[in-house]
């Protein structure tokens, strides 16, 4: 009844912007952290999860969080062109509502651009806008302390995007305070964390399943089991929160809190039992002590043994259990020409001893996970420190275990392991040489992304004449309509996904022979296969070409599943093989990124809305209400689906099946936004016309600017090659051209993708 009551008084307290920071890699679990402690809107961004909850339910999050790194009080979230325009935005925050003008300040700023060049000249735009808001009050001067502040701010600067705001946590949450001497080769704890996490160790416990880590080292892996086993918040053992020394803290929402999580130490017990190992003596012995600290000895077993020793070790007794293990890496502590030996030892292990187990290894080399002689269902991208690692997932059973046999006829894995592929042609190499070179240029733009879907290559070789893009996804299971929680438990959001290729061949000029064509087709998918190292089963081809009449929306093969990627942190529905197109445009991906930007609060109309993806970030973006208006009955159903699978309630965000050009005469509403990207030509039989848009587009950009409030924005875009804006219109309305604004990295091609214009009324019209 009393946790009930405080979560009612949480649900009607006013609601603050926070960020949470956290590992690179780790965005999912911690969305689907955030989630299961309570939080409803979370946005998923690079290395942390943007949210809107009360201040009760953050102090939560601040003290329970196993994954994030720092929880920050959202002050200021926007865009800037200027230092000037930067420091006045700073200076109206509402600083003396969070801070005593007598309290001390560190700065935190960290990124650059053209015009705050260096970190220091950005932390002194902060520093005087606090001095300028608090003089304007008659106040001292803030007193900067860089060594123990009272109060830490948070600012960092991507590009023109500026995000400011309090540090709640000071140190960061990872460091729990349980571990002395980090022994060699130490796991971040929040990272440990995750990894159970994505192990699904906090179920299997719950159902008494052991737990075992034979390459213990400190013993991380082994407390961060415990925690989670026995329910205990990750901040139990720290004594410093910065949340309670600002103004605006509230003292006993925060006991509340500590009250309701408080866990027995004195008289623990698991429902589940915890043993680890490792064949150094010091490992072990700070273990041992990294344990105590913690007031886990009773619970967890450490113990000194090689791996080959635990052969018929007890703590393999349980008929269910999770063997989880950080064995040795190469580049940094173990002898690579061992590494094959161990990890068939602990293949060997896992097949003995571990039958009906989970198991999962976290390696920075995942080949080395095929000497185990177990094929891994899953792989999660992560980063330990700065070293990208794999942890590879396996259930060991019977049918895990790999058993060569002959090559597939594209030279791929069959039955679990990489058969040795076909030599490529002198054109394949060639063409994977150009793959190899692309992910070289758009290496740093990838690193920004979160699961990136992206396009890698565009008919770059003149002999091979296709576009080839790569969808990060997992297939879309098990998702209910209508239910709040099936983002978060959907394999979709927290399961590590899978590279799928779409590859679109432009149609050959006669000049070139059908098996000419199709043999640099064979080689493209050959290249693809190589360099990104897929089953060719992931490998989709299609034909792309003007499409007439009934083409437009015509199947190719319903064999293949709906996946889920995610864009922005929002998930979207796609399919490679049903239609020509996949449900999602990539070379628009900024354009929606600025229309979600652009729609808090505001009206949002969407026309020729496909599926409607467009519309969900203006609605996740904050949007008032949106109306989504096409002709296709197949795409608005798929834009539906988008609706649900984002909780987008259907009142506030209509779909609606008509003729744009038909609808525009005679709706009566107003939009504060309105996206106009029709298609370049349409001969619909349910059209009274046909749609030419050279010839079209300024009776449409005039009849949506009718319907757009005096201040409102139109956002107009086409992919017609060679397209020209009528020059009638630019004698109307302001017209600014966002054409280079509206292509990522992938897409800054000589041609470009798409154009794309902002238009707006002129001032006084």
């Amino acid at each position: 009844m009393k946790a009930q009551k405080n979560a009612n008084a949480a649900a009607s307290a006013p609601r603050q912007h926070y960020f949470a920071t956290c590992p690179k890699g780790l965005e999912a679990v911690l969305a689907r952290e955030l989630r299961g402690l309570g939080i409803e809107a979370v946005q998923e961004s690079v290395a942390g999860c943007y949210f809107d909850c009360a201040q009760a339910q953050a102090y939560n999050v601040c003290y329970k969080t196993r994954v994030a790194n720092r929880v920050v009080l959202v002050l200021l979230r926007r865009g800037f062109d200027s230092g000037e325009a930067l420091l006045q935005a700073a200076t109206a925050c509402d600083w003396q509502a969070h801070i005593d003008p007598a309290q001390s300040v560190h700065i935190d700023f960290n990124g650059s651009n053209a015009f705050i060049r260096n970190a220091k000249y950005g932390a002194q735009l902060v520093r005087d806008a606090l001095n300028d808001y608090f003089r304007a009050r008659d106040e001292d001067r803030i007193e900067l302390d860089n060594f123990r502040p009272d109060v830490r701010l948070y600012a960092r600067l991507f590009k023109r995007r500026f995000t400011l705001g309090i540090d709640l946590v000071g140190a960061s949450l990872h460091q729990r305070g349980y571990r002395g001497d980090g022994g060699e080769a130490p796991l971040k704890e929040n990272l440990a964390a995750a990894l159970l996490m994505l192990c699904d160790w906090p179920a299997l416990a719950a159902q008494g399943a052991s737990f075992v880590d034979p390459f213990c080292g400190s013993g991380t892996l082994l407390i961060e089991a415990a925690l989670q086993a026995a329910n205990i918040p990750s901040g139990y053992l720290r004594d410093d929160w910065p949340l309670l020394r600002l103004a605006s803290a509230d003292q006993s929402a925060w006991q509340a809190c500590v009250d309701n999580a408080y866990v027995d130490l004195q008289n623990l017990s698991l429902p589940c039992r915890i043993a680890g190992s490792d064949v150094s003596r010091n490992a072990v012995d700070i273990a041992r002590q990294n344990v105590a600290r913690a007031g886990l000895a009773e619970v967890v077993e450490v113990s000194r043994a090689a791996i080959t020793d635990l052969e018929s070790a007890d703590c393999f007794a349980n008929a269910t259990g999770l063997l989880l293990a950080n064995p040795p890496y190469g580049q940094r502590v173990g002898d690579k020409q061992q590494l094959d030996e161990l990890y068939a030892q602990i293949g060997a292990l896992l097949k003995q001893n571990c039958a009906g187990w989970q198991a999962g290894i976290l390696t920075d080399n995942a080949e080395l996970g095929w000497r185990t002689g177990l094929r891994s269902f899953r792989q999660h991208k992560v980063y330990n420190g700065n070293i990208e690692c794999r942890l590879l997932r396996y259930e060991v059973s019977s049918d895990s275990q790999l058993k060569p046999r002959a090559r597939d006829a594209a030279g791929q894995r069959v039955g679990g392991l990489r058969q040795a592929a076909a030599p490529l042609s002198e054109g394949a190499k060639m063409l994977a040489n150009r793959l190899r070179k692309n992910l070289r240029r758009l290496k740093p733009w990838l690193a920004t992304q979160t699961a990136p879907s992206y396009r890698v290559y565009d008919a770059d070789l003149p002999e091979y004449a296709v576009a080839i893009d790569c969808y990060t996804a997992l297939p879309l299971t098990g998702i209910a309509k209508n239910t709040a929680s099936s983002p978060a438990s959907n394999p979709a959001t927290n399961a590590a996904p899978l590279q799928y290729f779409h590859l679109q061949e432009y149609a050959a000029p006669a000049s070139i022979d059908e098996a000419t064509a199709g043999r640099r087709v064979s080689e493209a998918v050959q290249a693809v296969c190589e360099v990104f190292d897929v089953p060719a089963q992931q490998v989709v081809l299609k034909r792309r070409e003007r499409q007439r009449g009934k083409q437009q929306y015509a199947k190719f093969s319903s064999q293949l599943p709906d996946l889920v990627i995610r864009e922005g942190g929002y998930p979207f529905i796609i399919n490679l093989g049903k239609y020509l197109d996949t449900g999602l445009f990539l070379d628009h991906r900024p354009l929606r990124r600025l229309i979600g930007e652009r729609c808090r609060g505001k009206r949002f109309l969407n026309l020729y809305a496909y599926t409607a993806s467009a519309t969900v970030h203006a609605a996740r973006g904050g949007a008032r209400s949106s109306v989504s208006v096409d002709m296709s009955k197949t795409y608005l159903a798929w834009a539906a689906r988008n609706f649900e699978l984002n909780e987008m309630p259907f009142q506030q965000h209509l779909l609606e099946r008509a003729d744009c050009g038909e609808w525009l005469q005679s709706c009566e509403r107003c939009f504060d936004v309105i996206l106009l990207d029709p298609p370049s030509f349409s001969n619909s039989s349910r059209m009274a016309h046909t749609l030419d848009l050279q010839r079209d587009h300024a009776d449409l950009i005039k009849r949506s600017m009718a319907l757009l409030e005096q201040s409102g924005e139109l956002y107009f875009s086409t992919n017609r090659r060679g397209f020209r804006l009528a020059p009638e219109l630019l004698a109307v309305y302001t017209v600014e051209d966002l054409t280079d604004a509206t292509h990522d990295p992938d897409f800054q091609r000589p041609r470009p993708s798409h154009y794309c214009w902002r238009i707006t009324n002129r001032k006084g019209s």
